[in-house]
């Protein structure tokens, strides 16, 4: 099943194809301070409203890797002609997949993960770009706020009142070299993903400081 999910040539081809294409058309091009990786599965209108969010930030030194996992493809990309914006589909289900494949054909010095159901605020990118100018800085954990807390019918995603504990993937940064340094998310956490984001966040830990930031905000 791994060798079908992950090595079989008809996931590689693909992969490496991406892979080294855009480090082909980039070549001239400067790196992005950002990648913001986005796994969607059949939730167009949600990954719209994200990408809104997303053209609207005041920090334009990013580009987005959006991997759909859906049936039918999104087209709504082109309502965004500003963003940097690489869509890829990928018929392997699983976000914790999605994520890793996000990753693998990144090109920013710092990956910044989020989910098509947040929101960030229009100075997410640009709060966050001041904690890595710390060289000693490998990751960033920001605030995820929700009006759902207290909601008895429904699981909010918020960490209002702890920090620097669970690195929930809604909003968390993580430099591109320590995320392939320690082998990216566990798909052993996949099927259903849940906690995967934890485990990175911990492991990176050993290779620097992971902050709180209170002022790098998603709803």
């Amino acid at each position: 099943a791994l060798v079908e999910d992950r090595y079989a040539f008809e996931r590689i081809s693909p992969a490496l194809g991406h892979l080294l294409s855009r480090q082909r058309s980039a070549l001239a091009v400067k790196r992005p301070l950002f990648s913001v990786v986005v796994p969607t599965l059949e939730r167009p209108g949600l990954l719209t409203e994200l990408m809104a969010c997303l053209a609207a930030q005041t920090c334009r030194d990013f580009e987005v890797v959006v991997v759909d996992q859906s049936q039918e493809a999104w087209t709504g990309g082109g309502a965004f002609p500003g963003l940097d914006l690489f869509y890829l589909r990928h018929p392997v289900r699983g976000a914790v997949r999605a994520r890793n494949l996000g990753a693998y054909v990144a090109r920013g010095s710092v990956l910044a993960f989020t989910d098509d159901d947040c929101r960030p605020a229009p100075d997410w990118l640009a709060k966050a770009s001041a904690y890595f100018d710390d060289p000693g800085v490998v990751g960033l954990e920001g605030l995820i706020r929700s009006e759902r807390i207290g909601d008895p019918d429904y699981r909010s995603v918020n960490n209002e009142n702890f920090r620097v504990l669970g690195f929930m993937t809604a909003n968390f940064f993580l430099r591109l070299e320590d995320f392939n340094a320690l082998g990216g998310f566990d798909l052993g956490f996949d099927d259903p993903h849940f906690r995967e984001d934890t485990d990175l966040g911990w492991r990176a830990l050993e290779r620097g400081a992971i902050p709180f930031g209170f002022d790098v905000q998603v709803f």
